[in-house]
């Protein structure tokens, strides 16, 4: 099977690197930022999640400014594999094709797989590519879905925008509660499975490839 993963809060717990990049961002930007919630900013691409907070003009210097504090102070490096994502990987890698489908920059996504040692379990990995205007979710799935010839599939992610996506091209999709969304908005895009840890993972693939 193929299996589509989300990066932040489906495998990394990566939300202390992001949060403080975001609060460089917005002292930068003279941005009043005590009134936002900096969760809603995990998930969507960048340019959607800073134009609710500032005008759509500004956007693309907010963008600029946080990737490259992001970049420079290593956030990408303050991050941690939720447990049991490793045993998943290495279980799943076994017998599915393992694929990474993120908003998150291409560049910086292979970094931080490579920092975890995560990598070597990846078939294919599609990170977000600003100069070809490649960011949303569904833009990034179609991109895969057609680079490899794709029929069938599973997805994996914390947010709706992952459900969304997969429902979008027919996939089997899965949510996963641990992350960063919540189990109201997973059931409203009508997730097929609610996993509570991503080892919970291996049997449902298991099951569904008999």
């Amino acid at each position: 099977m193929n299996i589509f993963f989300d990066l932040d809060g489906t495998l990394i717990e990566s939300h202390p690197g992001i949060f403080e990049a975001l609060e460089h961002t917005f002292s930068e930007m003279k941005i009043d930022y005590s009134n936002i919630d900096f969760m809603t900013l995990i998930g969507p691409p960048l340019y959607e999640g800073f134009s609710w907070y500032m005008e759509k003009e500004r956007v693309n210097d907010a963008i600029k400014i946080f990737s490259k504090y992001y970049s420079e102070q290593k956030m990408m490096l303050n991050v941690s594999l939720f447990d049991g994502v490793e045993k998943m990987l290495r279980e799943l890698s076994k017998e599915n094709e393992i694929i990474l489908s993120t908003s998150k920059s291409h560049k910086l996504a292979v970094e931080i797989l490579e920092s975890l040692d995560i990598y070597k379990y990846f078939d294919h990995i599609q990170g977000a590519i600003r100069e070809k205007n490649l960011s949303d979710k569904d833009d990034i799935v179609k991109k895969i879905i057609d680079d490899l010839n794709i029929k069938k599939a599973m997805i994996v992610g914390d947010r709706f925008y992952d459900i969304e996506a997969g429902k979008k091209f027919n996939f089997i999709c899965v949510g996963a509660l641990y992350g960063y969304g919540n189990k109201k908005e997973l059931e409203e895009y009508e997730s097929d499975f609610l996993i509570e840890k991503p080892t919970d993972l291996i049997k449902i693939v298991e099951d569904l490839n008999e």
